[in-house]
Order: structure tokens, then sequence, then C-alpha cells
């Protein structure tokens, strides 16, 4: 019952903020004023006194600059229980200041020499129908001005009179010319195409004009990068980001691949990039260890913080590669951050969209070119070989193949007939492996999406189903999706913004210990799969005691084994956003991550390693009594994980950007937040034996007493584990850049992270992580200004980042523990060794770059240069068990990066209906 109780929480939850979501007409503004009544006896009083006592009747919020208001003249008036809109219109007459209502908001602004303002609004787009964001629009050499949004939109006040409107981006720059006139006007724009969405950059906290750019970023179109039969994003990204690494120790379908940018900031923590949705940071389903991660070996079964997301409904990926674009996300970030940026709805009429691909992989066969493996003939011939020169072949097994057949020879037990004849059987075998245990496969990728809306509200949903067949019979990922966008404008000052995305999965492998796949590249084709009567045929493979020897077939083993995993997650976000002044903004981010993973991996009774663990063959009662070392003497082994990570977050943010006393060549732009985070993660893991699959997932029932080794083993893990983790995170932080005449930009970043995990001295726990940037755009002097050269750009970076491992404190920390059996009685362990001494992961970072583009972005160039060195990096250090560990946690290392890019992209061809793009990088 508590199950449905929390559900219906969030339902409910998500109902208020859909409501939330969706605008109403306005019409309590008017209603409020005229309906609203005040009481007043003032004389001589300051206006700020008038608004409060006004507010403190009526809850309404007056919103105006201080320093203005100042010059307003006293006030003296007397009424009782009048409506508020006459009272205010009597205290404005002859002020030169008018009042605008917004709902609960009173906004008080200096009339503009008697002038009656209109607002001009429209949405802004390059010709291919692609939104702009982050266009400046003004009048020039006035206080008038504003920028576009995420979605192009923009919103003007402008004096009645005649007048003209600058719309500028990215080199780009058209004049509007607006009669006089009082009503308010809706005026679209189409920029040339020269103008293109990835000429911003998203950053997650920020959208960035890319004149602006100070940092290192490399940005993606999402279908740009589209390949059939990939299924996350993360493995679009090979090859696509220069700086980045890609790795992938496996050719199984979902298996998640390593990504380094710009090398390494640490040896033994994490060394994974930071994936964000949306501007909000994703967790990964399952915590996996660093030490499992950086091992070159793990393969990633299970998924990473992305792999559940559709590509489908991804816009734009923006890659922060040195520390000025990441310093806004703390020590988290030491590794680079990769920005996803989804799909959102558009004004106009509903359209739906299918899209559907279909792959197809050819398994591997022996008569490729690539595969240069023996046949039977050819295997019997090189044993052959070795047995007659005597090849000493140490502790190898001799069971199977001509090897088995000369020991048994040699040893009398058949006669030289017997042995040819066998021998002759085998030559001709030729057992095709992988015809027997891969496929070809047949993969496909299934998304529905709807989008559209209105002015006021624009809307975006998809849903979607992917099915990924290995070539590994058995082998398979599959996904069900979805995804929604929801964006209202409730009024002219706030807007309010609603994304959900959730996945099911469903993913089933052969069990990591079997390795079908390299079984097929490494088995003898000597071997025979099946016997004489169709049954499968076994070889005998060594045992954990000496002497003992059990069968295994392959095809027996895929069978009576396997290894699943299903699991789901959903992100909630929700954004309201406020629009105070053209240049002063505010937000609040609200989000809600949970995601679930269940594990089984299961070895039946009849398996080869059930038999190990038996100590004997299937079908044969294992010895009882004190000389049996049975560990499972009937069943088969299930081990059984389940995990689940919920985290919040909340960001309020504040955004400044303004042309200094309305002149162009200077411009700051500024950002200040506050963000908490929490994470709790909890597992529980298990290992059952006594296991009966296919009898309705029983549990066999053994008399203990008779099998010493299995009791002993179930004293030992007759508990599951379980792992309960909180982080709880607050940061604070802080961006400002100045920009003169578009040709010089200097920025500056910094955040301060407070956590539970840094430990518990206060010195410790807050690390600032600052940056300083700057750009020179060359291409802005008088003397460059040509048709053919688009711009010339140069830019540099550094920045200081840290990095805390968890799980260290300066203070012993005791596990309690229950009661030993042995003891009788309560006992503890040492969880967490003390470590007073333990520093900070020191990272500087420094890069250089250009950035060349002529013809009108037909031709593009861009170098970089970085360097980047860690102090105090950690190191394991060998102590001896007298300590209660072995190993110890240090700052001994240091590490140093260093290396350069070259990317170079042409486009030949360049219409509205088709591109052709040529690119390369070093």
């Amino acid at each position: 019952m508590r199950k449905k109780k929390r559900s219906g929480h969030m339902l409910t939850f998500l109902c208020v903020l859909f409501l939330l979501s969706v605008p109403g007409r306005q019409t309590m503004a008017a209603e409020t004023l005229d309906t609203m009544k005040v009481s007043l006896d003032l004389k001589e009083a300051t206006v700020k006194e008038f608004f409060d006592i006004v507010k403190k009747q009526t809850g309404l919020n007056f919103l105006y600059n201080s320093e203005e208001i100042r010059n307003m003249p006293p006030i003296t008036i007397q009424c009782s229980d009048q409506p508020v809109r006459p009272v205010m219109d009597k205290v404005m007459e002859g002020t030169g200041y008018t009042y605008q209502i917004d709902g609960h908001f009173v906004t008080v602004t200096r009339q503009q020499k008697d002038l009656t303002l209109r607002l001009v609004t429209g949405v802004i787009k390059d010709e291919k129908g692609e939104v702009l964001p982050g266009v400046n629009v003004y009048i020039p050499n006035s206080t008038y001005q504003t920028f576009s949004d995420s979605e192009g939109r923009y919103k003007l006040s402008i004096p009645k009179e005649a007048c003209k409107v600058i719309y500028s981006f990215i080199g780009s720059t058209i004049e509007v010319a607006f009669p006089e006139g009082g009503t308010p006007l809706h005026k679209d724009i189409i920029l040339q195409n020269d103008i293109h969405i990835d000429e911003v950059v998203v950053t997650g906290y920020n959208i960035v004009d890319r004149r602006k750019l100070t940092s290192s970023v490399t940005s993606l179109k999402a279908e740009d990068i589209m390949r059939p039969g990939v299924t996350s994003i993360d493995q679009m990204l090979e090859g696509q980001i220069p700086d980045m690494v890609f790795m992938n120790n496996s050719g199984e379908v979902g298996v998640v691949p390593r990504l380094r940018i710009r090398g390494t900031s640490t040896l033994v923590g994490n060394r994974e990039p930071l994936w964000v949705l949306d501007g909000v940071v994703l967790q990964d389903p399952v915590n996996v260890s660093p030490e499992e991660l950086n091992n070159p070996d793990y393969i990633n079964r299970i998924g990473n913080a992305i792999a559940g997301i559709n590509p489908q409904d991804i816009e734009r990926i923006d890659v922060l590669k040195d520390a000025s674009a990441t310093a806004l996300y703390g020590a988290k970030a030491a590794n680079g951050v990769i920005v996803v940026t989804t799909k959102k709805g558009r004004e106009g009429k509903p359209i739906v969209n299918y899209h559907m691909t279909l792959s197809y992989k050819r398994r591997p066969r022996y008569t490729d070119k690539r595969i240069n493996l023996m046949n039977s003939a050819e295997r019997i011939d090189f044993s052959r070989y070795l047995v007659q020169n005597g090849y000493d072949f140490g502790s190898a097994e001799l069971n199977v193949g001509y090897e088995s057949l000369a020991q048994q020879y040699y040893q009398g037990m058949m006669n030289q007939e017997e042995f040819a004849r066998q021998v002759q059987k085998l030559e001709g075998l030729n057992t095709d492996w992988f015809d027997i245990l891969t496929r070809d496969a047949l993969s496909s990728q299934h998304s529905v999406s709807l989008s559209g809306g209105s002015k006021e509200t624009r809307y975006y949903g998809s849903v979607g189903y992917t099915i990924d067949n290995d070539v590994i019979r058995g082998n398979k990922n599959e996904r069900y999706s979805f995804s929604m966008h929801l964006d209202s404008d409730l009024s002219r000052m706030f807007s309010t913004s609603l994304v959900m995305i959730g996945n099911v999965s469903n993913r089933q492998y052969s069990i990591e210990d079997l390795s079908p796949l390299d079984y097929a590249y490494n088995a003898s084709r000597a071997i025979p799969a099946y016997d004489g009567n169709g049954d499968y045929a076994y070889y005998k493979t060594r045992g954990n005691a000496i002497n003992e020897y059990y069968n295994y077939n392959i095809m027996n083993e895929l069978a009576n084994s396997y290894n699943k995993q299903e699991g789901n997650s959903v992100n909630v976000n929700f954004t309201l956003k406020g629009k105070f002044t053209d240049y002063l903004k505010a937000s609040l981010i609200a989000s809600y991550q949970t995601s679930a993973t269940d594990q089984e991996k299961w070895w039946g009774e009849k398996t080869n390693r059930v038999a190990i663990l038996r100590h004997s063959e299937y079908g044969t009662t294992p010895a009882s009594g004190e000389g049996s070392s049975s560990e499972l003497p009937f069943g088969g082994e299930l081990t059984s994980n389940r995990y689940r990570n919920k985290n919040w977050m909340l960001r309020m943010q504040v955004d400044f950007n303004k042309y200094v006393n309305g002149n162009p060549d200077h411009y700051i732009n500024a950002s200040v937040g506050t963000e908490a985070n929490s994470t709790k993660y909890n597992a529980m893991g298990s290992v059952y034996r006594g296991y009966y699959e296919d009898r309705g997932r029983q549990f066999s029932y053994t008399e203990l007493d008779d099998y010493p080794y299995y009791k002993n083993w179930l004293q030992q893990n007759a508990y599951p584990t379980i792992t309960d983790d909180l982080t709880n995170l607050l940061s604070g932080y802080a961006t400002i850049s100045y920009t003169y005449k578009n040709l010089f930009t200097l920025n500056t970043n910094a955040r301060m992270d407070g956590s539970n995990k840094f430990g518990d001295r206060s010195n410790e726990k807050l690390l600032p992580i600052w940056s300083i940037s700057g750009n020179y755009n060359i291409s802005e002097h008088a003397f460059l200004k040509r048709d053919w050269i688009d711009f010339i750009m140069l830019k540099a970076s550094y920045g200081y980042q840290g990095n805390m491992m968890k799980g260290q404190s300066p203070q012993m920390i005791i596990r309690q523990l229950p009661t030993n059996p042995l003891y009788g009685e309560l006992v503890s362990e040492l969880l967490v060794y003390p470590n007073p001494n333990l520093r900070w992961e020191k990272t500087t970072s420094t890069n250089t770059g250009i950035t060349l583009s002529f013809f009108d972005r037909r031709l593009q160039f861009e170098g970089e240069m970085y360097f980047k060195k860690t102090k105090d990096a950690f190191l394991t250090k060998t102590v001896s068990s007298v300590n209660g560990v072995g190993e110890y946690l240090v700052n001994s290392g240091n590490i140093s990066n260093n290396g350069y890019s070259l990317a170079l992209t042409i486009s030949p061809i360049r219409t509205k209906d088709f591109d052709w793009i040529l690119s390369t990088s070093l």
C-alpha cells in the first residue's frame, strides 16, 4: 500500500506542475485593481512608504528602480475603502511615472518623454526555419534592448513614434523600420542563411553567443551524427569530437564505451565525463566503482546516465573541454562535460513525424577474409607436429581433440587402428562454431513524435521502441522510451517549461565467463558440438580439486544459464523563468530523477560451473557426511542485485545582460546562482544456492549437517549485502563577462561546493573552483572587413579545479555488525581507516586556440593547444595488515597532459535542400 500512496503523491505533483505550466487568461490583473480596496491617511509620505502600505493591505508586489523613485514628490492622500486603481492613478498623476499591471505585480517606470510604449513581439528564424536564440534586438542610441530566448522569441518595448530596430547575430545585421503607432505589433524575422543555430553554445547554465565564447567547446547537431544501428548518443560520438578518445572493448549490443576528454585528471578516481541533460546533471543508474570503470578489461553492460535517452529526442550536443567551460559544474566536472539538449515544440499546426531504421549485422564466417582460422585437418596436423616433436604442454588440459587421442593411444587405451580411425573422423569434422553460437541479426528503431503549439504554449512529445539484437545468440537490448516537453508563456513576465523523459529497458546477455564469441574464435574446429545421437558432445575440464574433471559443452552452459537486467528511469525538470526587465532575468529549476535496476545471473544444475561446486556430475548425488566437500549439493546458483537511485536538484539563478548606458560598444553578461542537490542510492545484493529455475523458481531443502562445506558457505553468505548512501551537495556559482565592440571578451567563472562527502574538516570541505578566459575577434577590425572573411578569433583560458575521493575521512569509521556465531556476541569491523592528511587533487589547465571562417562558412578551421597538470594526485600505498587495511590513499602523484587538435570543415555545396560537408580532425 505504501508504494501506491507514493505513486499517488507523484501523480498529484506532476499534475500540479502541468497545470502551472498551462497559461491562463490574465484577467486577474484588471479585476484585482478594480476590486481590491485600500484605506490610507498619509501626509508627506515617501513613495516607498506608500508602496509598502498598499502591499500590506492588498498583497500586491511593486517593482521599481529605487534610485529613480527618490525623485518622486512626497505623497499626501486620504481615502477610505477605495479601489486601488483610482488611488494609483491619483498618486502617479503629474509625477512623470507610469505603472503596468501583470497579475499581482505592479511595475513602476519613468515615462519616456511622455511617450506611450508599445510592445513588439515575434520569432527569429534562419532561412531553414531553425529558431535563433541569443539574437540582439535593440534601438540604436537608446536603452531599448533585448535578446531572443531559446525558442527564438523576443519582446521589445518601443516608443509610439517611428523608429528603427536592429536585429544582430553572428555577423549578420538587419534593420527594420516601424511606423508611428500605438498598437502592439508582431514581427517575425528571417535572417540570412549565414546564421546557424550552431553559432551559439549551450553550457547548461547559459546560452553563449559563439562570438563571445572564450572556452573550448565542440558543438554538434544530433541529426548530423545519427547512424543506423547505433542506439545511444554516446556511441554516436565516436570520431566526432577532437580531443575525445573513444574506447570500446566489446562489440556486444548496449555496452557503454569509455570516453576520455583530453586525457585523465586522476589515477584512481572516476575518469568518465559528466553528462548533463537540459541543464541538469544526470545520475548513473548503478554506482560502479572507479576501480572497475578504470579497469581496461571491464565491460559495462549496465548502462550509463545517457543510455536510456532516445537519440531521436536529442536536438544538439555540446562538449565542454577546458576548465573555463566546466568550472560552473564544480569538482565533478574535472573530466569534461557533455551537455545534451532535447527537442522542443514550435509554434504552428501539429506535425507528426515517424522515424524508423532497420539495421542488419552479419555474423562472422570462417570464409571471411579477416578470419584466418585453421580447419579441422589443419588443426590436427598442427597438433600432430607438436606431439611428434615432444612439445611440453605443461599444465594444459589434454582432454579433447588429437592431444586426448594421442594420450589414450600412448597409454594403451586404444590400438593404432582405432586411433587412426578417430583421428580421421576429427580431420573431417569442421565444426562451425560461428554458425552454432552466432546469427545474422536484424535490429530496428521506431520513434513517433508530435509537435506544435500556439504563441502561448508549445509542445513536443514522442514515444520510441528499440530492439537491438546481437550476433551472439540470445543477446539483445530492448528499450521503450517517452519524452514530453511543454513550454508556456504565463504572462509577459513569466514562462514555464516542463520536461519529462523516461524509459524501460530489458537486457539479456550470456554470462561473462562463457563469452561465446571468444569461444567461437578460439575453439578448435576438431571439437564436436554433438555426438552421434544428436545430443551435446562433452569433453572434460579440470575442477577445483586434484584429479577432478567434469563435462563441458558451451551450448549446454548457455542453455542452462542467463544474465538478464531490467531497468527503468524517469527524469522530470520544471523551470520557471521571470523577465523583470529587458536586461534582468531569473530562473528557478527543480528536477527529480529516479531509476531502478534489477539484475539476475543464474547457473543451472546442469552446468559445468555447478558440477565443480557440487563435486559431482549432473545426475550423480554428491558424497555426504564429514568427508563431503560439496558447496552446492542440489540445484543451481542465483545472483540477484537490486539498485535504486533517487535525486533531486533545486537551482536558482539570476541573469544580467546589458549594454552599458545603452552604448553598444560595452556589453556585460553576468549570472549568479545557488544549487542544492541530494542523491539517495540504495543497493542490495544476494547470492542463493540450491535454486531451481525450472521448478517454479524454488529452492531445495538440504540437510546441512550432511554437507559441512555447504553449511559453512551458507553461514558466510546468509544475509544480503546492503548499500545505503546519501550524498548532499550545496553550491554557489557566478560568471561574468565583458565585451568591447565584439572585439574583445573577458570572462571569469567561479564555483564553490560543500558536500557531506568531503570529510569533516571544515577547512577541507570547500574548494573554490575558478577560471579566467578571453578572446580577440581580429576580424572586427575595419581593415579586415572583407566579404570573404566571416571571422578570425583567438582565445585563451586558464582554470583551477579539484577532486575528492568518496569514502575518505580524517576520523576512523567503525561498522557495527550483527552477532558473530563464533563469539556469541555483537561485533564490529574497521570500515574507513583515518586519513587526516589527505588533500584535494588539484588540476590546472591552460587552453589556447584559433578559429577561422571564410567564404560564407564554406571553409572553417579550428586549432587548439592545451596543457593540463594535476598535483597531489591520489595513489594507493600498500601498508602492513596490522593497520586493519592493506592499502592507504595518499597524495603522492603528478599527472601531466598536453596536446593539440586541428579541425577542418569544407562545404563545397550548400543549398536550402542539400548540404555537402567534408570534415576532418587531428
